[in-house]
């Protein structure tokens, strides 16, 4: 089921944050820190309203540094609102039905002007049965185009409509893409449409029934609420049951719930297609909140369709000649999903703990705009511009702790009702079928024994969390009986679990930092009471009661299409400074020393380090610390690295050579406060990122233990009177390239040990263990000869020293 639906609907990335530990700072006292120069910004200092009952906590906010004079003309503009909806046609639609039959219209559907696929409908005839007359409507379409894939899919439907209102009374459709089918059959009578939708060849059918009352819903497929409709006939019947513009119900099979939209009053235009100039009328269509979905363009004289332009989508579905059929036939799919990610010129090791970002966006999105978005614990302003289906400007988030307590006894008192507005988001709704009743069921089983608000929202999220990700309709019911949901959909299934509890809930859509891109995603607000308001909930990254400044939202619904996204500003930064070993390097230049990587005491690879010169930049002495590693069992590994360093050991520039046999080149340049890599894609691309770092920080690459042999000859002074004592712990931090994330190292000094080197030969030696059970091994010289790893059966053993002059 999941393959085939993956190019019928536009999904969200499967969400998901980093979650590791945090920036902790040592206990100061045992190294004297260099000054630091004030940092120099670039940007404007942030100047946001005060949120009351809700402050910053010390370690969230950025150093006190005295930022640089700067003329801020731009502070006090704010976002260009959208453009004014178009007024309402007023007064029942007029229809004009009059069908030609037996005439074929074939269709190229584009995306961001590149062909991607066909559609072809034509007016079959006409049936007439029990007295009811009906045109009947045939279509079929190819689309090369997916998220996340490269599908060639194929649709064949068949629509029949009243002769005298082109209300429907009769849709299948069927789509075959991937090897699997997904088919969906709609049955109008004058009060009801009753559905069964099937997907796959041995899933089980799935009824719907949706009561309305007055006429009957026009047909929309996948497109009301933010999604691709590439059946240019649907668009042609809108326009043509409200030529003089009008606002009609519809009705869309795959989100099985019902709205409405306005067809817009027409305006007169001269266009030219393939140099044939025709006398047009375009009608602009909307939701009834005034954001555009589409823009129909038909021949003045005779009403044919000539083209549908799918506002923010980037579809524009053209009339064309039967030459487009070869055309797509020979045409390679597209993969709609890089257009929907944006890479981060910032790396966040833990972004859920961002309490501010700011950021320059450029959108184009389908459906929906919210922007000014302000709850507790959470604010978003945005300065810019907005125009149909685009956003443009800057946007900044700020994600504080709330310090309410949540105390709203759950279900509400008769003096906690929500008020009229907000009790508005206790209705069922398309994609919320909060009035299913095995959703009702599950709702009143997971918060009946809730004591508070809070926590009967928490055991829904909960709930949530369990759906299996993958790609999925934007539907609560079919995220429930299916068990698969994507951010979306489990966003929608937590909405409609609170309204079906009795908590006004409501979802939300933009972008989410994940894994070092921005992606589409959606969460939650569930409103807790008139003491606590508004509360966001997102069972994607498991976020209860507030969501970190990685979060930026957007829209209440809708698609985005592509998407451009760059940092200018974020905090909490990482500490400025951490403790080091204030020391001159250990490791003599020359000295090369030779290790044999062990595993379970067999050799199963080597690697060869050493300090090869000194070189002087910025009036510093910048030490070359080269590693190979070379592993010749199990996955076969020969890497070799460059770490530039201080005279302490604190890294200066790290770079990478090779990795498990494949080419992949790193480069990692550290300042202090950030680190900036340079890394080498696949398709010889070079991005660059800058990642939270602070100074002080040993550099650590698991792929080469000779740099923690680098590092733990700092850790212990020469002199004999200053050795650590039995019990002493020493702490350090260290930046690990394969999480982006630094992290705190505590050693403990245990009892000393006798090491065989050899046959002949033993040692005395010095034990420092860490948390872990990592263990290093020094000798008189500070000097690691051994390091265990229990926990991957490892041990780095040194078998040769030897001085090369340079």
């Amino acid at each position: 089921m999941k393959s085939n639906l993956r190019s019928m609907v536009a999904i969200s990335l499967l969400g998901g944050l980093l979650h590791g530990a945090g920036w902790s700072q040592p206990a100061a006292g045992n190294t004297t820190l260099p000054p630091l120069p004030a940092p120099k910004k670039d940007l404007p200092p942030l100047r946001l309203p005060e949120i009351p009952g809700e402050e910053m906590r010390p370690e969230d906010k950025e150093p006190a540094d005295e930022p640089p004079a700067w003329e801020d003309k731009t502070r006090e503009q704010q976002a260009t609102p959208p453009p004014e909806p178009l007024p309402i046609p007023q007064g029942p639609p007029i229809v004009d039905a009059n069908l030609v039959p037996k005439r074929k219209a074939i269709f190229r559907v584009e995306y961001d002007k590149r062909l991607v696929g066909y559609s072809i409908f034509e007016v079959a005839g006409r049936m007439t049965l029990v007295g009811e007359s009906s045109w009947i409507l045939n279509s079929r379409s190819r689309l090369k185009l997916g998220v996340g894939s490269k599908d060639d899919s194929t649709f064949e439907s068949k629509l029949m409509v009243d002769t005298k209102t082109l209300a429907p009374t009769y849709f299948q459709a069927q789509q075959t893409a991937g090897g699997g089918q997904f088919e969906v059959t709609c049955l109008y009578s004058r009060t009801m449409v009753a559905q069964t939708n099937t997907a796959g060849k041995n899933a089980a059918a799935q009824q719907h029934f949706h009561s309305y009352e007055g006429e009957v819903p026009k047909l929309l497929f996948n497109n009301l609420w933010g999604h691709l409709d590439t059946f240019p006939e649907h668009y042609w019947l809108l326009v043509r049951s409200a030529v003089k513009g009008g606002t009609l119900k519809a009705y869309d099979p795959i989100l099985r719930g019902g709205g409405q939209l306005v067809v817009y009053a027409p305006k007169a235009e001269k266009w030219k297609l393939e140099k044939v100039d025709y006398n047009t009328l375009v009608y602009p269509i909307s939701d009834m909140e005034g954001t555009m979905l589409a823009r129909v363009r038909v021949e003045a004289k005779t009403l044919e369709l000539l083209e549908v332009d799918e506002v923010g989508s980037g579809v524009v579905i053209r009339r064309a000649g039967p030459g487009v059929l070869a055309e797509v036939d020979k045409m390679k799919p597209l993969d709609l999903l890089p257009r929907r990610m944006a890479s981060s010129n910032v790396i966040f090791p833990e972004p859920e703990k961002l309490t501010h970002l700011e950021a320059d966006i450029d959108l184009s999105l389908r459906g929906g705009n919210l922007v000014d978005h302000q709850i507790a614990g959470y604010r978003q302003y945005f300065t810019g511009e907005i125009s149909e289906g685009h956003m443009k400007g800057r946007v900044v988030v700020r994600s504080v702790p709330s310090d309410l307590a949540h105390k709203t006894k759950y279900p509400f008192r008769k003096d906690e009702q929500p008020p009229a507005e907000v009790a508005a988001d206790l209705k069922p709704g398309p994609g919320v079928e909060s009035d299913w009743p095995p959703l009702q069921n599950k709702a009143l089983e997971l918060s009946w024994k809730a004591d508070s608000t809070f926590a009967a929202a928490r055991k829904l999220m909960n709930y949530c969390t369990q759906v299996e990700e993958g790609v999925s309709l934007p539907s609560a019911r079919y995220a429930l009986e299916s068990g698969v949901g994507n951010p979306e959909s489990k966003a929608l299934l937590l909405v409609a679990l609170a309204r079906a509890a009795g908590l006004p809930a409501r979802p939300v859509g933009g972008l989410l930092y994940r894994d070092g891109t921005f992606v589409p995603h959606h969460w939650t607000e569930i409103w807790l009471g008139p003491n606590e308001g508004w509360s966001a909930f997102d069972p994607t990254t498991l976020e209860a009661g507030r969501i970190g400044a990685a979060h930026i939202a957007l829209w209440n619904s809708g698609d985005i299409q592509s998407m451009d996204v760059k940092i200018v500003n974020y905090a909490p930064r990482a500490p400025r400074r951490v403790a080091f070993f204030n020391r001159e390097l250990s490791w003599g230049v020359g000295e090369e020393r030779t290790y044999d990587i062990l595993r379970k005491g067999k050799k199963i690879g080597q690697e060869i380090a050493a300090v090869r010169e000194i070189t002087v930049a910025e009036d510093e002495d910048l030490y070359r610390f080269e590693s190979t590693t070379k592993i010749t069992e199990g996955t076969a590994l020969d890497s070799t690295s460059e770490l530039m360093v201080n005279p302490n050991g604190l890294p200066v520039q790290f770079s990478l050579n090779g990795v498990k046999g494949k080419l992949q080149n790193q480069k990692f340049s550290f300042k202090k406060d950030t680190a900036k890599l340079e890394k080498e894609e696949a398709e010889g691309k070079t991005t660059s990122r800058e990642i939270p770092f602070s100074y002080g920080t040993y550099f650590t690459d698991s792929r080469f233990l000779t740099q923690w042999a680098l590092v733990l000859g700092q850790a212990l002074d020469a002199s004999p009177e200053k050795q650590p004592k039995v019990g002493d712990k020493i702490t350090f931090h260290t930046f690990v390239p394969d999480s982006m994330k630094s992290q705190e190292i505590v050693l403990e000094v245990r009892e000393p040990e006798t090491l065989k080197v050899s046959e002949e030969e033993q040692i005395d030696v010095k034990r420092l263990e860490a948390e872990t059970g990592m263990a290093f091994l020094l000798n008189d010289k500070n000097q690691v000869v051994k390091i265990e790893v229990p926990e991957q059966n490892l041990e780095l053993q040194l078998t040769d020293t030897k001085f090369k002059a340079n």
